[in-house]
Order: structure tokens, then sequence, then C-alpha cells
């Protein structure tokens, strides 16, 4: 039941179609419930046939070299589509329910979920991971 749930809406993030720079101006903030984080996690959900994510993909690659004390988790939800869940981590698995299209990248820290849509807020991403490490 909860894969043909979390199927559904990748189905329907990809059916919107991937979030290009105009449409990507939302960021939105919950509570990651009883977890408590000791460090940075980043999520990154694409799709390998998505324009915008394959534009932003190696500037979050770039982070990963430039930040080796954050986690960066990658997601190809178009394989998660079809059945393949092993093309996502268990952790990022369980932030996909906050993907409303592609890119996005959601970065947790300390109980707080940070979501990231479209390629020019997914570009936004190495603010964001400063901005926590200054309150660290």
């Amino acid at each position: 039941m909860k894969l043909r749930v979390l199927l559904v809406l990748l189905f329907s993030a990809i059916l919107l179609g991937c979030l290009g720079y105009q449409q990507g101006a939302n960021v939105t903030q919950t509570t990651a419930e009883s977890v408590r984080y000791k460090e940075i996690e980043v999520h990154f959900y694409y799709s390998p046939y998505c324009p915008h994510c394959i534009k932003v993909e190696p500037y979050v690659k770039d982070l990963v070299k430039k930040h080796p004390d954050v986690k960066f988790y990658f997601c190809n939800v178009y394989e998660v589509m079809r059945d393949n869940l092993s093309a996502c981590s268990n952790k990022s698995l369980m932030y996909i329910y906050h993907v409303r299209g592609v890119p996005t990248a959601i970065v947790v820290y300390n109980n707080t979920v940070t979501v990231l849509t479209g390629s020019n807020k997914v570009l936004e991403l190495e603010d964001v991971i400063r901005c926590i490490k200054e309150c660290l």
C-alpha cells in the first residue's frame, strides 16, 4: 500500500514535468518527526531525462566535494517509478513525499526539512548549507 502511494506521488511529479528556472519559486520547511540529526543531509531527487536536472546535477556533485562533512544522497525518481527502489536510499525514500517535481533538493538537519524545488532553488543549495553551518 505504501509503495503504491509512493509510486502515485512520483508518477504525478513526473507527469507534471521537471520544474525549470521560473517554476521553482517555492521553498518549504517542515519538521521531521521523531528523528534527531547530528549532521546535515542533502537528498537530491532527479530524473536522467529532465533537462533542468541535467543542468544542476554537476553543481550538486561539486558540492559533494566542497562539503565532505555533509551526507549527500542521490535519488533517481525515474527508476523508482519503475519499481527499482534501489535507485534511492531508504533515507531518501523517507522524504520522497516532499517531492513535487524534479529537480528537488531536500536538506535535513536538526529535525528540520528544507525543500528546494526547481533548478533555480537547487542552485541556492550551497547558501542553505552555509547558513546551517554558521548556526552550528
